[in-house]
């Protein structure tokens, strides 16, 4: 068993995150300090922002709290505003002091230190451990909002800083192999059994969508500026008789789909309750912006979660989908999209529904977890047999 601290996103977040079902699975043979970091972005001074900012410094004050025994959550406070030298100094004293109060608090002796993000860029240099990993999923200069040079910087120094780096895309493996030796492709996984209950015959379709009328086509996950909602108030306006269901936070400033009768943005829905609202789908949908420095460079997990309800996929051409080809649809024009779904929502299902499932069923996280893991493992091994031999020659 490894002491670990796991640097991610909120526990509690808005979607779960391949950074939750990874700690999740570590957890299980592992003790975990699972540490909520702040997002990279500067607040906007919304509504939203001002909670999450009051939310975060009252968790931080309260500690380390248990969930089981081996997995301890604690909410790191730090200044949002990364682009300042002088906050990043700061910022690097309030994370080491944290650390290093929980590391022996908690008596986490020889940790591997595990990063989701890149703005604990400070913490490889000053916290003892055994093996620093670097889990990189996104090009997080890409997210909306962040200061782009300095999140470029940070993701540069962790990579530097890692004896083990894994990578989600493979469209960032050469930018990250010139600075770091020991890169390892690692694409999400994908809790299987969770979304094929959609084909159990006790999944109960939620009273909040149950009036709406078929032919369904359905989205879930956040809804940014990655999202092209100008696609979908083409395609609602040409199909009025489909109806489009997107589950999941709206964060756009201006929303082309804005009273349109049959596109419904319903909001944030527990992750158990997904393959409840995906049982009303005819089709899926991943209507992304081919041209998103994001999209370009992320490997999306709502794929393979579409693809585990055996429901058909359309999307938008972006390179991580490309691999999908013989179980997806791919579109590069509205008239396309719309002829794709077309042809999804009258196609023979049964036909096509048991090769979705194969492509998928053997990739889950738990495969995913032990692959990983295992490779930790030799590094950490590798290391050791390294000092090993310079105290020999000694």
């Amino acid at each position: 068993m490894n002491n670990i601290i796991y640097f991610g996103n909120d526990w509690f977040a808005e979607n779960k995150t391949s950074s939750h079902h990874i700690s999740e699975r570590l957890a299980r043979n592992n003790r975990i300090l699972y540490i909520e970091c702040p997002g990279l972005r500067a607040p906007k001074g919304t509504g939203r922002d001002v909670k999450k900012l009051f939310s975060k410094v009252f968790k931080s004050l309260r500690g380390p709290r248990k969930i089981n025994d081996n997995l301890y959550i604690y909410t790191l406070f730090q200044l949002p505003f990364h682009k300042y030298a002088a906050v990043r100094w700061i910022n690097t004293l309030l994370v080491l002091l944290s650390v290093n109060l929980l590391k022996f608090f908690l008596k986490l002796k020889n940790p591997i230190l595990w990063f989701v993000v890149p703005h604990l860029y400070m913490v490889p240099d000053n916290i003892k451990s055994i093996c620093k990993v670097y889990y990189c999923i996104d090009d997080y200069a890409g997210i909306p909002d962040v200061d782009i040079n300095a999140v470029e910087e940070m993701d540069r120094q962790m990579t530097m800083k890692a004896d083990i780096v894994f990578l989600a895309s493979d469209t960032l493996y050469e930018q990250k192999k010139a600075l770091n030796d020991n890169v390892h492709l690692s694409p999400h996984g994908v809790d299987f059994d969770h979304f094929n209950r959609v084909h159990q015959n006790d999944t109960i379709i939620p009273d909040d969508i149950s009036a709406i009328k078929k032919p369904v086509i359905g989205c879930f996950g956040l809804i940014d500026e990655r999202i092209d909602l100008e696609l979908i108030r083409h395609m609602a306006e040409k199909k009025a008789d489909w109806n489009f269901i997107f589950i999941g936070r709206l964060d756009v400033d201006q929303n082309p789909c804005e009273g349109l009768a049959n596109v419904h943005f319903i909001g944030r829905r527990p992750y158990a309750e997904l393959p409840n609202y995906a049982a009303l789908f005819d089709v899926t949908l991943m209507p992304y912006k081919p041209e998103h420095r994001m999209n370009i460079n992320c490997n999306p997990l709502k794929l393979r979660e579409y693809l585990s309800t055996g429901l058909p996929v359309v999307s938008a051409r972006i390179p991580q989908v490309e691999q999908y080809t013989d179980v997806i649809q791919i579109e590069d024009s509205p008239k396309g999209f719309i002829n794709a779904i077309e042809k999804a929502i009258n196609e023979d299902k049964s036909l096509h529904i048991k090769n979705r499932l194969d492509r998928v069923k053997e990739c889950t996280w738990d495969a995913r977890v032990e692959k990983v893991i295992s490779l930790v493992q030799d590094s950490i091994e590798q290391s050791r047999q390294r000092k090993d031999s310079r105290f020999t020659q000694a």
